[in-house]
């Protein structure tokens, strides 16, 4: 460590010497480094964020800081990588769950931008911290009428960007509610229809089918009501 440091005694033998010495293979010298320096990097990824926000310093200005440490850390591109992940996580956990400020997204972007992290490998994170936003935003422009305004509709997709959203993890949010939407209007059409097809006898069954509440139906127990639509079983006593 003292020698990655620069502070090691001009005697002193080298990291890969030392390494020699211990008979070391390639695979324990890699761990080691790994164990040492991953910690430490993760810990200057977060102080670099953190100094530029109080210096209102560019983060791209501390970059050549990063870079020089990890050459010097020789950590394989994985470790790098999951210690830039964690880094991600923690920012992007203090602003989720709700509709990101302008400034945020910005903010959110230099970050992955100075962890070199592509838009893929955070995918999954912003759909943690988002789906829930959008998904209830979707339900918002739907209304009561289930019709969605063209302007609605460009408010979405402007959403969808600024939550960090791909484009078709936000479409099958957005289909997802629709798709509930049309079920729950079903219900009642399906219902009537059943009211009118079915005999008294059958409903009954069909309802318990269902575990529907009977109201004076001595064998309902009002357990595990169905949400949506489903095939009816067949029944005798249709109308």
């Amino acid at each position: 460590e003292r020698a990655m440091d620069g502070k090691a005694p001009a005697e002193a033998a080298s990291p890969e010497d030392f390494a020699k010495l211990l008979e070391l293979t390639e695979e324990d010298a890699e761990k080691a480094r790994v164990d040492m320096f991953q910690p430490r990097l993760k810990d200057l990824y977060e102080s670099c964020i953190k100094k530029a926000e109080e210096s209102k310093k560019p983060l791209a200005a501390l970059k050549p800081e990063v870079s020089d440490s990890i050459a010097k850390f020789q950590l394989p591109y994985t470790a790098v990588e999951d210690s830039a992940l964690e880094v991600y996580k923690f920012f992007i956990e203090e602003v989720g769950g709700k509709v990101l400020k302008t400034s945020e997204k910005e903010q959110l972007d230099k970050i992955r931008d100075f962890l070199e992290l592509e838009k893929d490998s955070v995918r999954k994170m912003h759909l943690k911290a988002f789906a829930s936003v959008y998904e209830h935003s979707v339900r918002e422009a739907l209304g009561r009428s289930g019709v969605i305004a063209a302007d609605a509709q460009d408010a979405l997709v402007t959403l969808g960007d600024r939550l960090g959203l791909e484009a078709e993890d936000a479409k099958k949010i957005f289909y997802g509610v629709i798709e509930e939407r049309i079920k729950e209007m079903m219900i009642p059409v399906r219902d009537a229809w059943e009211e009118a097809t079915y005999t008294k006898e059958a409903l009954l069954q069909l309802n318990k089918e269902r575990g529907k509440d009977l109201g004076d139906d001595p064998n309902a127990d009002g357990t595990g009501a169905e949400l949506g639509i489903k095939d009816s079983p067949p029944l005798e006593g249709v109308r």
